[in-house]
């Protein structure tokens, strides 16, 4: 394990240019972080219990190259005090079921800092948990389904969205999008959206409810009432899924060993492996669904 001297001077050099010596570093890093993944679902899951509004989590330790795609687009950043190298998705239906999850999580996990997104004139929309598993730092994403709407909407314009490298046209329907899905929480009428891109993307009339059609399905209680640990490999470049396993909750390991091998054997500029503790697949379609926009 390096050390916090080590990290932050694999971060500067990492800036400057991927070295291939630095990046087995930062693998072996980003590995360490693998366990804390299925802990932190599990501890979520498990602390939460029925008494919680229904919700859908999944999770991911952050890919090498967005890592790096991070460090150069924060020159502040210090990659030993990064938060989200392992990152949980929560979709929740509406504002008052994220208020409820929000507050009941530092029940069950240890939260250190709470970042609300949803005040003000904030462009993206969500509530940020940061957190710890033992030494390893993590971070929760809480988010309603039309928080998740615009979330997608921005991801579908590529990586650079998330670097504010927008074109005016893209930037001007995402904030005509965000203010119906302010209008959406706060149960007003609809806003008729007047962009080009929304009609030709539908985003209310198509992608909200399929959103909301996903959720009600996805949160339906498991026959056998047993959790399940999914492991899912999509190809960026075909924009398909390659790979989907099921393991049940006594495999666990066998599921992060199987996780972690094709973290090394895949590459990871190509391939997005993915592991969350849900009831199915489904869910993928809800937390995830830009992995689904091929199928």
């Amino acid at each position: 394990m390096l050390s916090g001297k080590q990290l932050q001077k694999l971060g500067k050099r990492l800036r400057l240019g991927p070295h291939p010596a630095d990046v087995r570093l930062l693998n072996e890093y980003r590995r360490w972080f693998d366990p804390a993944l299925l802990t932190a679902a599990f501890e979520i899951n498990t602390g939460l219990g029925a008494e919680a509004p229904p919700y859908l989590l999944s999770g991911r330790t952050k890919r090498t190259k967005s890592i790096v795609r991070k460090l150069v687009r924060e020159p502040a950043m210090d990659l030993s005090r990064m938060t989200d190298i392992v990152g949980l998705r929560m979709i929740v239906e509406g504002a008052e079921e994220q208020r409820r999850v929000v507050e009941r999580l530092p029940e069950v996990i240890r939260v250190e800092r709470v970042a609300d997104y949803t005040a003000g004139d904030h462009f993206y929309r969500a509530i940020h948990l940061q957190g710890s598993v033992g030494e390893r730092r993590i971070e929760i994403q809480v988010r309603t389904l039309a928080q998740q709407l615009w979330a997608d909407e921005s991801e579908a314009f590529g990586e650079q969205a998330k670097e504010g490298q927008l074109t005016p046209e893209q930037h001007a329907y995402l904030s005509e999008l965000r203010a119906a899905a302010c209008a959406v929480e706060a149960g007003e009428a609809p806003i008729q959206l007047t962009h080009a891109l929304a009609a030709t993307r539908r985003p209310i009339e198509i992608g909200l409810q399929t959103l909301r059609r996903g959720f009600a399905a996805a949160t339906e209680p498991a026959i056998d009432g047993e959790e399940r640990t999914l492991l899912v490999v999509h190809d960026e470049v075909l924009n398909e899924l390659t790979r989907q396993n099921v393991f049940g909750a006594a495999a666990r390991a066998d599921a992060l060993a199987e996780y972690e091998r094709l973290m090394t054997s895949l590459e990871q500029t190509r391939f997005s492996v993915l592991l969350l503790n849900a009831r199915n697949l489904r869910a993928l379609r809800v937390t995830h669904p830009r992995f689904f926009r091929g199928a």
